[in-house]
């Protein structure tokens, strides 16, 4: 007999589906993608949604090093100067957070909030930058929405570049 799986059960699993999908595919997105989909999905503070991440994130992406491993695609040597780096900042920054929602509780989350989105933002202006340097991508032209005469067209209709 099927048993009836509650609606918020089911949105956490096809929200963890989707964000193992994502990071199995590009190996990123344990924390970008997660804690977004958790505060606004399924309406975590964003202080518990950093803190479910990690045992989410850690596991994911030793599935994911396993098999990147079997195609012998993992940089062992970068791999290992990341960890022993990683290693003391993540500890460093799991105290500073602590230390910071000891004083400021969930009046935490606006921050976090801030400097996540910031991060995602950093990360995708230099994923751009690189592939812009790089010339796989033609570097972003501007184009404002203004008639021939310099006034404002809405709807868009014509655009100068």
């Amino acid at each position: 007999m099927w048993k009836v799986v509650p609606l918020d059960i089911a949105l956490e699993l096809i929200v963890g589906a989707v964000l193992g999908f994502a990071v199995g595919l590009t190996g990123t997105g344990g924390a970008g993608l997660a804690i977004p989909g958790l505060v606004l999905l399924l309406g975590f503070s964003t202080v518990t949604a950093v803190a479910t991440t990690f045992p989410f994130a850690a596991i994911i992406k030793l599935i994911g090093f396993i098999q990147h491993r079997k195609q012998g695609t993992v940089h062992l040597q970068v791999g290992v100067a990341l960890l022993l780096g990683g290693v003391p900042g993540s500890i460093l920054g799991v105290l500073a957070l602590s230390q910071l929602f000891d004083a400021y509780g969930e009046d935490l989350d606006l921050w976090l909030n801030m400097a996540i989105g910031g991060l995602i933002i950093l990360g995708l202006v230099i994923v751009l930058t690189v592939l812009v340097v790089a010339g796989i991508a033609p570097p972003p032209q501007l184009c404002l929405p203004f008639s021939r005469i310099g006034q404002p067209t809405f709807p868009l209709r014509h655009h100068v570049c």
